[in-house]
């Protein structure tokens, strides 16, 4: 026995992206083409690989609204296939459900593609090239939600062949996903196939290893999500003889989303921070991606540590980083589309918050708690609506924490004093000069 095939799903064809503020031109063209350009690369990999055939497993396109560079792009890749006899299974998904139409065009030239009816049990026996015996069976979604296990529709496998099961389901659940078409590990074993090739989950994943259930993820990133980051693409899967299933990933891709973290606690200015960002987002690229088929890196910056003390909004410090970003001499393009910030230090010396100690000076002094209380509220009420939003987001975050408010009052009262000291040894050399 000698069989290899490619489990590929989720291409999501000519989808549009989701979550990004602000783009670079040469990043927007790049992710237009990306889904398209991983389905070439797709098309490209089964000819040169000889595979015996495909499966796709579900969500081809994004929606009901399936444009003609989508549809022209399937058609062809589909197309292409057939003429070098590479068949190929297709299952329709939440995204791309029958009851909003078909996948595939009457074409007499794509004599081998087949897509799975919904709700009934759809069954493709062959023999590859070699002569190798193998049943490929499939259920597609009828509805965009499916709410019931449609693995239960499935025939029973031969046992005289090698036997897929491709499905789009979600295997124990997922909180980045619809639990659509819901089933176990438990149940598609008791099946009795000997490949389950999964899609929906768009994090590549083998969640058995006896028998192979398999998510593919999706071929490529479609946002920053968690479920969107790193390389994307497909298994390649080589059955031989008296041997389990061999998987090979091979990334599709060609733009991968990232997140890297940043500490900013040693600067104290925009430019020392735009190139601590820059660098670490250099080495971080290089270090990860540099011998992949990535074409450029969209970037998450998480900053930790403590902020800077002058005021900078975040798309401002983006602009100043892909300038940046763009004269270097990386060898792979580095795209940064949002800043977090993470866990500003509570502390008392933060020079925003330092803003409500001074307010509350007079209060202090006069030891009237009540009224110190309230002035540090409205101090950090203030903060909140700063076009800074970490420090309006920090300010929130003390506002709400009574513990942490407590801890403020205990603290401004020696702060003050360190600040009221500061000032008089300032002025007092501004006089002397």
């Amino acid at each position: 026995m000698s069989i290899k095939f490619i489990h590929a799903s989720d291409l999501h064809l000519d989808t549009p992206f989701e979550g990004l503020k602000i783009l670079d031109p040469k990043i927007s063209d790049m992710l237009k083409d990306a889904s398209l350009t991983a389905w070439d690369r797709l098309i490209d990999l089964a000819i040169s690989d000889e595979v015996d055939f495909v499966v796709l497993a579900g969500d081809i396109y994004d929606g009901r609204s399936r444009g003609v560079r989508a549809r022209s792009r399937l058609l062809n890749g589909l197309r292409q296939l057939s003429e070098h006899s590479i068949k190929v299974f297709i299952v329709q998904g939440n995204h791309d459900p029958v009851d909003e139409g078909g996948l595939v065009p009457a074409d007499q030239r794509l004599t081998d593609v087949y897509v799975f009816p919904p709700r009934t049990p759809g069954k493709v026996a062959f023999s590859t090239k070699d002569g190798d015996d193998v049943e490929v069976h499939g259920i597609s979604y009828g509805t965009r939600s499916e709410t019931e296990d449609l693995s239960k529709f499935l025939e029973r496998p031969s046992h005289d062949s090698f036997s897929i099961a491709l499905l789009h389901a979600s295997v124990g659940g997922d909180p980045n996903h619809e639990p659509y078409s819901p089933t176990t590990t438990a149940k598609l074993e008791s099946l009795g196939f000997d490949y389950y090739a999964l899609g929906h989950i768009h994090t590549r994943q083998v969640v058995s290893a006896d028998p192979y259930i398999v998510y593919s993820g999706n071929s490529q990133g479609l946002s920053p999500k968690p479920s969107e980051l790193g390389l994307k693409g497909c298994y390649e899967v080589q059955v031989d003889k008296d041997q389990g299933p061999r998987l090979t990933f091979v990334q599709l891709g060609p733009v991968v989303f990232s997140h890297v973290k940043v500490d900013i606690s040693d600067s104290d200015s925009l430019p020392e921070i735009t190139d601590l960002i820059s660098s670490a987002a250099e080495k971080f690229v290089s270090s990860e991606y540099l011998d992949t088929e990535t074409a450029a890196v969209v970037l998450r910056v998480t900053l930790t540590g403590s902020l800077l003390g002058t005021r900078v909004e975040e798309s401002s410090l983006i602009e100043e980083l892909n300038d940046h970003l763009s004269d270097t001499r990386s060898e792979i393009p580095i795209f940064v589309t949002s800043i977090r910030f993470e866990h500003l230090i509570k502390d008392i010396s933060n020079p925003f918050i330092a803003t409500a100690a001074v307010s509350s000076l007079a209060a202090l002094r006069a030891n009237e708690a009540q009224l110190e209380n309230r002035l540090i509220h409205e101090s950090l009420e203030e903060l909140i609506t700063t076009p800074f939003a970490p420090v309006g987001a920090y300010a929130r975050e003390l506002l709400n924490d009574a513990l942490i408010l407590s801890e403020l009052v205990q603290d401004v009262q020696s702060h003050v004093e360190a600040l009221i000291q500061e000032q008089f040894q300032d002025n007092g050399q501004e006089k002397q000069t």
